[in-house]
């Protein structure tokens, strides 16, 4: 087919060359935005953001990368019926033999093949482990100012006798992704400056965690633990026991209810007790469509090392506290519940325990054998659970304001614990506030998938 005889000119060609090349900028510049957000979803030190993103930035973020990788491979292939410079596939696809730009088009097609490393490494992950997986994702930081550099200095024309307008309608778009690629690269080092500031100490810290010991006075650890048992919670709930190498105690200490950082990539609460000082465990649901969760259910073998960093997060219970305590649980957000329950109960805190604990089915009920035996030991600690979906009784609960109010009458007196679905925790928290719990004596722990 004749491109003339469709009245597609010289110039029109390049321009669909172009046009496609700005597509796949803009795309890129969004896709490494993303790709920056995406490991803070869950803040661990530094005041940005606030709360966990959404989980879809993950899936936004890699569909924007197909989607750019796409058009980048199309991108280029109308050069084919270039007019007075016409490109061979060798030409476009083998760096340094395109016949017009040569420098700038061999720029675009090594950037091309670091997009394709970096898509493609997604899915061997599991082969070649996640850790190198996550610094062959970092090759995103050369690929972006290598298209960048091609978009800005090619001439769209193939004409070098023709000056490049800076100043046109697609050199700007290149000349905006740039500065907005620059601004977020440059915000993240900084952020990661800041955070590796506070989270890393000037030495492990061994000793058992002294009495008066809070969140804050915590130092954050960074070294590699072995995955020694996996235990089967739920159907889709496993808890993952991890010890050091040589097997003595944890080179550092954590307060009930918070978080490490698993293989650089996610977020997850300590499920044990601060007091087993030879193990840290983590309770973790397998999501569909999930990133890290599958992997550890899927591949991750007893006897691994996993690097872990950590602790983070204020969502603790102050030695002192002196009110009842109310644990208000959905599903997998019981885990900093089970931590801190164990916790206090094996200090012999005297104060009033309360549980209360919602999931879709009885199956679901993690450390169900575990709690019950916990509540009939111990005469301060109470176990309420909500299963929204009974199939074999044919009810359907629900926590509500009135339930609160008849399971525990004195809630208003209480410091309140809510951690689950962010919905579950916006109606729970609404319903406390209607029963008179003050805003200061209710704290909330959301979680993200992956």
């Amino acid at each position: 087919m004749n491109l003339d005889t469709l009245g597609l000119s010289d110039l029109a060609i390049s321009d669909f060359t172009a046009w496609f090349g700005w597509l796949a900028t803009i795309l890129l510049t969004f896709n490494l935005a993303l790709g920056v957000l995406q490991p803070l979803r869950y803040d661990p030190v530094v005041r940005w953001p606030h709360r966990r993103l959404p989980a879809s930035i993950f899936k936004l973020h890699k569909w924007t990368g197909y989607t750019a990788i796409g058009v980048v491979l199309v991108h280029p292939l109308f050069l084919l019926w270039h007019a007075t410079k016409p490109f061979t596939l060798s030409a476009i696809y083998i760096p340094f033999t395109a016949p017009a730009e040569t420098l700038y088009a061999a720029l675009g097609t090594i950037a091309m093949y670091l997009l394709l490393t970096v898509t493609l490494s997604s899915y061997f992950r599991e082969r070649i482990g996640l850790e190198l997986w996550r610094w062959v994702h970092y090759a995103t930081y050369a690929l972006l100012p290598v298209f960048l550099v091609h978009g800005l200095l090619i001439n769209s024309s193939l004409d070098p006798k023709r000056a490049i307008d800076y100043f046109d309608a697609g050199k700007l778009i290149v000349e905006t992704c740039a500065l907005i690629a620059i601004a977020f690269v440059v915000w993240r080092l900084r952020y990661t400056w800041a955070a590796r500031r506070v989270k890393v100490p000037s030495a492990p810290i061994t000793a058992t965690p002294p009495p008066h010991s809070t969140a804050n006075s915590l130092a954050p650890w960074v070294g590699t633990l072995r995955l020694t048992s996996v235990t089967t919670e739920t159907p889709r709930v496993k808890t993952f026991r991890f010890r050091t190498e040589d097997g003595g105690p944890l080179p550092f200490m954590f307060a009930a209810g918070q978080y490490f950082e698993l293989s650089g990539i996610r977020n997850y609460t300590a499920s044990s007790s601060p007091t087993e000082r030879d193990h840290v465990e983590f309770s973790i649901k397998y999501e569909d469509g999930g990133f890290f969760s599958p992997h550890m259910h899927d591949d991750l073998a007893v006897g691994s090392l996993v690097t872990v960093r950590g602790p983070y997060g204020h969502f603790t219970i102050p030695l002192d506290v002196l009110k009842p305590v109310v644990m208000i649980a959905g599903g997998v957000g019981v885990t900093p519940s089970l931590s801190q329950i164990r916790d206090l109960l094996e200090r012999g805190w005297p104060g009033k325990i309360e549980l209360i604990y919602s999931t879709s089915t009885s199956a679901d009920v993690i450390c169900g054998d575990e709690l019950t035996r916990l509540a009939v030991d111990h005469a301060n600690f109470k176990l309420v659970t909500v299963i929204t979906n009974d199939a074999v009784a044919g009810t359907c609960k629900r926590i509500t304001a009135d339930f609160l109010r008849s399971t525990v009458p004195d809630v208003a007196e209480a410091q309140v614990y809510v951690c689950g679905p962010a919905p579950m925790m916006a109606a729970v928290t609404a319903m406390l506030t209607q029963l008179g719990v003050p805003p200061s004596a209710v704290f909330t722990e959301s979680f993200a998938v992956g």
